[in-house]
């Protein structure tokens, strides 16, 4: 089950964007570090990149099977984070709208590490540790 734990995120995520849109195939934004090479390890600055994360959620598959498709996507994404996001948006060419992200309307954030709770007005909320040993909001 931990193996499944980084994709089991974005495929329950995906997995609502589909009931609610009636999708199939989704793209989805996730950002990723940047400091892949050890060089820029010390370097202070943002290496941030966004990778399109594509779900196929056709055939009504099990979620066993989402998680063995979004983990497939992951890795091969993370293969190629090196190339930067612009260069794909010119190589592929997609119809622009300003209003709009040129290939994702969503966008994952997966946060590691533990989070304050934050003060909501009129919202209670504690922190819960689920059965991982991870620290999360309710």
């Amino acid at each position: 089950m931990k193996r499944h734990a980084v994709h089991g995120s974005p495929a329950t995520f995906q997995a609502l964007l589909s009931r609610l849109t009636g999708q199939d195939d989704l793209c989805i934004g996730t950002p990723v570090a940047g400091r892949t090479r050890l060089e820029t390890e010390t370097l202070l600055g943002v290496f941030v990149n966004s990778l399109v994360l594509r779900g196929d959620l056709s055939g009504a598959p099990t979620f066993s099977e989402l998680l063995r498709r979004v983990r497939r996507t992951t890795v091969e994404s993370l293969v190629r984070q090196d190339l930067p996001f612009e260069k794909i948006v010119e190589t592929l060419r997609p119809a622009r709208d300003p209003s709009v992200h040129p290939l994702f309307q969503t966008m994952f954030v997966l946060q590691s590490g533990a989070r304050d709770v934050p003060a909501l007005p009129d919202v209670e909320a504690e922190p819960w540790t689920s059965t991982s040993g991870r620290r999360r909001s309710t």
